[in-house]
C-alpha cells in the first residue's frame, strides 16, 4: 500500500491508526499492520503478518 499521512484518512480510521504508531505516516515495515481507506470505507481493516 502507499504511505499516506494519518491526516489523510477517514477521522475514524485516524483514531484507530493512531492506537497502532504515533508517526506521521502509517509504515506496515514497521508496524506489521496495513490499513485500507478511501471514500467510500469507513473502518480500518488489520492483518498480522508473522
Amino acid at each position: 500500500l502507499t504511505k499516506r499521512l494519518k491526516s489523510q484518512i477517514d477521522e475514524n480510521v485516524y483514531g484507530w491508526a493512531y492506537n497502532v504508531t504515533d508517526h506521521a505516516y502509517i509504515d506496515d515495515y514497521q508496524s506489521r499492520i496495513f490499513i485500507l481507506a478511501n471514500d467510500s470505507t469507513k473502518a480500518g481493516f488489520a492483518e498480522n503478518i508473522n
